[in-house]
């Protein structure tokens, strides 16, 4: 219950460039335009893992993009994602 008090303040605080949300083990843009392929991807994790409820958001803090995941979405997941964010960056930037 404090993670998830945590995840709706921070949001508040500091909103989404860009967000994917998980429904119903796929990977859905939520909020603004992320990297068409990278949406792909959290698409294959989210089949991969099943995940069935949850989102990622890409927040822009001290200067580079960073990423903030719902109390939903596991922690042994979020250097999965990442990894794959990493990628797509490198590539765009």
């Amino acid at each position: 219950m404090l993670r998830n008090l945590l995840y709706r303040l921070q949001r508040f605080a500091h909103p989404a460039d860009f967000a994917v949300a998980f429904v119903d083990c796929t990977a859905r843009t939520q909020r603004g335009s992320p990297p068409a392929a990278w949406v792909a991807d959290c698409d294959d994790l989210a089949r991969e893992f099943c995940l069935v409820r949850g989102s990622v958001d890409a927040v822009r803090l001290a200067g580079r993009l960073q990423l903030r995941f719902s109390p939903d979405v596991p922690r042994a997941l979020h250097q999965r994602f990442r990894n794959v964010f990493g990628t797509h960056v490198a590539a765009h930037g």
